[in-house]
C-alpha cells in the first residue's frame, strides 16, 4: 500500500475514528479479557466501504439519526489482531490518536505465554495486569472534556478503570 493510501487513512482515522480498549469477563468462563479496536464513523458509507475493502473488518449502520434533517451516520470497525494490523500501517502517519496505537500495539505483543505443566497457552496474571494498565491509559486519552478529578492523577486510573468492569 503506497505513502498516500496510508496517510489518507491515518488522518481520517484522527479525525473520524477512534481507537478503544476495554476490560471485559467472559460469561461463559467468567475469564477476564482486555479488548481492543479501530473503529471511524461517518454519514459518507463509500468512504467506510473503501476502509472495510482496504483493511479489511466490517461496516455497519451506527444508530438512528436523532433528528430528522440528521444524516445516518455508518461506522467501520476492526478488533484484536487485525486493528494491531492496521494500526502497525497507520502508525507512522497518525498524530492524534499515535499514542492510543502504539498501546494497543503494546497490547497486542503482550499476548500470551505458555506454562509448562499447563496445557496450551494462558494469559498471566502478569500480562492481565500488564494490559490493564494499558487499557487504563487509552481509557484516560479518550476521555472527553476535562478529566475528572480521579483520572487527573495516575493514581486515580485504577479507580476510575475499576468501573469499567461493572
Amino acid at each position: 500500500m503506497d505513502d498516500v493510501t496510508l496517510a489518507y487513512a491515518a488522518g481520517f482515522l484522527d479525525g473520524e475514528g477512534t481507537i478503544t480498549a476495554n476490560y471485559r469477563v467472559s460469561p461463559k468462563t467468567a475469564t477476564p479479557a482486555l479488548h481492543y479496536r479501530v473503529m471511524v464513523f461517518n454519514t459518507n458509507r463509500e468512504i467506510l466501504e473503501w476502509f472495510r475493502d482496504t483493511f479489511g473488518g466490517r461496516t455497519s449502520l451506527y444508530g438512528s439519526p436523532r433528528h430528522e434533517h440528521h444524516k445516518q451516520v455508518y461506522s467501520w470497525w476492526v478488533s484484536s489482531q487485525e486493528a494491531a494490523s492496521v494500526l502497525r500501517l497507520l502508525l507512522p502517519y497518525l498524530r492524534i490518536k499515535r499514542r492510543q496505537a502504539e498501546l494497543v500495539l503494546q497490547m497486542a505483543d503482550l499476548r500470551y505465554e505458555y506454562v509448562k505443566g499447563k496445557r496450551g497457552r494462558q494469559v498471566t496474571p502478569a500480562i492481565l495486569e500488564a494490559r490493564r494498565g494499558l487499557v487504563e491509559e487509552i481509557v484516560r486519552l479518550n476521555h472527553r472534556g476535562a478529566l475528572p478529578v480521579e483520572l487527573s492523577a495516575t493514581n486515580g486510573v485504577a479507580a476510575s478503570f475499576s468501573r469499567l468492569k461493572e
